[in-house]
């Protein structure tokens, strides 16, 4: 079993605290995570459906091709219906693998804080 990532929620004061799963790792290859409901949540303490994973394919020797998966096939049919079946995701996610492409792309001393 992985083991759980706390995280905060901030987008108002009614926002409940939600738990993140670490649900799947494969070194080098795979990560991802689910959250759960929060406190406050109808569904609070229990997944909520939802995957978010990043796979990575090497694609020679100085770079990896990562394609972000969000899979939301086990959310109740209400969420999946509100939410298009996760394709109200997909411009956040091409910014995500948009600003990752630009933190790799760039020099190594350009990613340090001074």
């Amino acid at each position: 079993m992985h083991p759980w990532l706390s995280v905060e929620e901030g987008r108002s004061a009614a926002s409940a605290a939600a738990r993140v799963a670490a649900a799947e790792y494969e070194q080098d290859r795979r990560i991802g995570w689910e959250p759960e409901a929060g406190r406050g949540h109808p569904r609070a303490g229990r997944s909520l459906g939802h995957r978010w994973s990043y796979q990575l394919t090497p694609d020679g020797p100085d770079a990896t091709v990562v394609t972000e998966i969000y899979d939301c096939s086990r959310a109740p049919e209400e969420s999946r219906a509100g939410m298009d079946n996760g394709k109200v995701w997909i411009q956040a996610m091409a910014k995500t693998l948009e600003r990752l492409d630009a933190l790799c792309a760039a020099p190594a001393s350009a990613n340090v804080d001074h």
